[in-house]
C-alpha cells in the first residue's frame, strides 16, 4: 500500500449507481455502484473541490463520512494505486 493523508474540508458522501456507457472506441465500459466522497482541497491557495469514490464494500468508512458534520476539516486517508497507465486515488479511512 502506498498511504497518502489529504487534509480536506468535507463536503458530502452520497452513493452512485452502476451502469455502462459506450467510450470513443464505441467499447462498452460497464462500472460498479460505489460511493462519492465530495470536498475541496487548499492547493497552495487555490480551492479545489475533489470527488473521490470508494466501494460499496467499506461500510466502516461511509459510517465514518456519514456521522461528520458538512465543513468539517478532517485528514482523508488514501491508497494510491500506480498502474501501467495511470494512477488510482482510493479513499480507505478518515482521521
Amino acid at each position: 500500500m502506498n498511504l497518502v493523508e489529504f487534509n480536506v474540508v468535507y463536503k458530502g458522501v452520497s452513493k452512485r449507481d452502476g451502469g455502462e456507457f459506450t467510450n470513443e472506441k464505441g467499447e462498452v465500459v460497464k462500472y460498479e455502484p460505489s460511493y462519492v466522497i465530495k470536498f475541496d482541497e487548499d492547493v497552495d491557495g487555490d480551492i479545489r473541490e475533489r470527488r473521490l469514490k470508494f466501494p460499496l464494500t467499506n461500510k466502516m468508512l461511509y459510517s465514518k463520512l456519514d456521522g461528520i458534520d458538512v465543513y468539517s476539516k478532517i485528514t482523508l486517508v488514501c491508497d494510491i494505486q500506480l498502474f501501467t497507465g495511470n494512477a488510482k486515488v482510493l479513499p480507505i479511512d478518515i482521521k
